[in-house]
């Protein structure tokens, strides 16, 4: 048995990065409700949200 791991990274740079990727986001939860992949997907989402609530309190004009 093999194992291994992978890092991957999105960089939105600005809100409409930031938005897409939520709708993005979204509507992938929608398409696989009830799946394993639902957890995953609605972590992602929920980090994605506290970043742009973040940055939208702190007027960030430029984030990660």
């Amino acid at each position: 048995m093999k194992y291994g791991s992978v890092l991957a990274g999105i960089y939105a740079t600005n809100h409409d990065e930031a938005r897409l990727l939520q709708e993005i986001m979204q509507s992938a939860l929608k398409d696989r409700a009830g799946t394993k992949a639902e957890p995953t997907l609605a972590r992602w989402n929920n980090e994605l949200s506290n970043i742009r609530r973040k940055a939208d309190a702190n007027e960030w004009v430029g984030w990660e």
